[in-house]
């Protein structure tokens, strides 16, 4: 019977003497037409051992989770459980067999009782009608597991990050669970809440579950982890026990280039001048979250923006967008900009984001509508020979590969769709141009293009924001780079000034 109850921590446990104990997945591929997001993958979680998974957005984290609980079948390898392999055709039947993710779907329902999400998909029932008193009784129950003492009958709205993220671990241990994967349990709590919750994942370990921790804090990570896996590109890029995985190693592995890397990047070595001061951010905050930062980007450069995975990139683009409440000071070329996303794009600063299919483009539009969206910022859509022949330029220029630029965007590879997005923005001719990871999952070709045509860009007076996860193509890229930590832009500084390792050592810091 699985518990917390009065447990000890029993430490950092040994490997299990059965080295098939436990759920494995073996030699494990995943495509996504041509993007690789696992290249036949080893991971081992072992009985009574917490095995970090650590990688940037795109690693394949994500789909390592979803092929060790039954969402997707890996296209080559395999999964086994206890030296099995095994085939399930559903979350259901992993949940079955007692390995399942810890849900996060709680935190999106604000407004279910804590009873009716303790039993999402399997509420007890009385004949037709759900068992009302059993359904308490065993939310109670459930509950109690986990340390807490709450009205189950309670909405989960009115409960904190920290309460929420134990019920989803209580909704989990109901089904006695062998093998439990938590993908950022901590990503919504303060330290103080995160550490609550660290020591329940403690006690749990000591119980004989086998875990998989995602997170991004490091200190957190070194505090509960036996062992660290990083994950880049598909790959793991380092396996190691806790005691040899300093944060600057992690670091290290985490932000490393892809073994292919090296000929994707056209070198620019003649580094831009100083442009003029297109953007100047003084004490720049949100909700995103995004600390108060300062900065400035300047026309004809551009700024990457360095950080681990958590450090706060994407929540700086989205700030610079106008997609959330800002505070502080904004001028954009010398005036004040006013918040809103609208405001923001009639006066020039136009955002990629890096979800571009979910967050970016209308992939039933065709092409040219897509980039006549653009167009429209400068009055040049009404005119329909103009509109084509600029559409018919940007495809050129960006090297899309399409039949016409009527194909609607839906039937273009993942780096061709992510060009056609670039040429909206490139249509609307932007004063700052905000770029959240821009070649994630896409070829060796793309990124060399895509690379290419921004700093063209740039070159006729644009600032532009570049976001990556991998530090050699922000290296290959920038003019100048920007360090985020801890939701913050902490340091700025030209690129010519730094080199790989004194810029890994820099995001290493505080991590410890």
């Amino acid at each position: 019977m699985l518990g917390f109850g009065g447990m000890a921590d029993a430490g950092h446990a040994s490997p299990s003497s059965a080295t098939s104990a436990g759920l494995r997945l073996v030699a494990a591929s995943k495509r996504y037409g041509s993007t690789h997001a696992l290249r036949g993958v080893d991971l081992h979680l072992r009985p009574g051992r917490i095995v970090a998974w650590l990688g940037q957005n795109g690693a394949g984290k994500s789909t390592a989770v979803r092929l060790a609980t039954g969402v997707e079948a890996p296209d080559d390898g395999c999964v086994e459980l206890d030296g099995r392999v095994v085939a399930w055709r559903s979350v259901r039947e992993a949940r079955a067999a007692g390995v399942q993710a810890v849900a996060q779907e709680l935190a999106q329902l604000p407004d279910l009782p804590v009873e009716e999400a303790l039993h999402l998909g399997c509420l007890p029932s009385r004949g037709p009608f759900v068992d009302r008193g059993r359904l308490a009784r065993e939310a109670r129950a459930a509950l109690a597991r986990v340390g807490l003492d709450l009205d189950p009958r309670s909405r989960l709205g009115v409960h904190s990050p920290a309460t929420r993220a134990l019920i989803a671990i209580a909704a989990a241990l109901k089904d006695e669970p062998r093998v439990l994967i938590f993908d950022e349990p901590t990503a919504s709590l303060d330290r103080a809440q995160a550490g609550m919750l660290l020591e329940r994942l403690r006690a749990l370990r000591a119980s004989g579950v086998a875990m998989a921790f995602i997170g991004h804090r490091l200190e957190e990570v070194l505090s509960v982890a036996d062992e660290v896996v990083v994950l880049r590109d598909g790959l793991v890029v380092l396996r190691a026990g806790v005691a040899e995985s300093s944060p600057s190693r992690i670091a290290q592995a985490l932000v490393g280039a892809p073994a292919h890397a090296q000929a994707a990047w056209p070198r620019h070595d003649a580094r831009a001048p100083e442009g003029v001061e297109r953007l100047q951010a003084r004490s720049l905050g949100s909700d995103a979250p995004l600390r108060p930062s300062s900065f400035a980007l300047r026309g004809g450069r551009v700024a990457g923006v360095a950080g681990l995975l958590g450090s706060g990139r994407s929540e700086l683009c989205l700030t610079l967008a106008g997609l959330v409440k800002r505070t502080g000071h904004v001028w954009l070329d010398g005036r004040p900009l006013a918040d809103g996303v609208g405001a923001t794009m009639d006066r020039g600063l136009l955002f990629a984001p890096e979800e571009r299919r979910q967050d970016g483009l209308w992939l039933d539009l065709t092409i040219e509508e897509t980039i006549a969206l653009g167009l429209a910022r400068r009055g040049g859509a009404r005119d329909r020979v103009r509109s084509r022949a600029v559409a018919e330029a940007l495809v050129a220029r960006l090297r899309v590969k399409c039949r016409s630029i009527d194909d609607p965007v839906r039937a273009l590879s993942g780096g061709n769709q992510q060009k056609v997005l670039l040429a909206r923005l490139f249509a609307a001719q932007p004063v700052v141009l905000v770029l959240d990871e821009p070649t994630r999952g896409v070829d060796l070709a793309a990124r060399a293009d895509i690379a290419a045509r921004v700093r063209e860009v740039a070159g006729e007076g644009a600032a532009v924001l570049w976001t990556t996860s991998h530090l050699e193509e922000l290296m290959e890229v920038s003019d100048d780079v920007l360090v985020v930590r801890d939701h913050a832009v902490v340091a700025s500084a030209a690129r010519a000034a730094l080199d790989l390792d004194a810029l890994v050592a820099r995001l290493a810091e505080g991590a410890a």
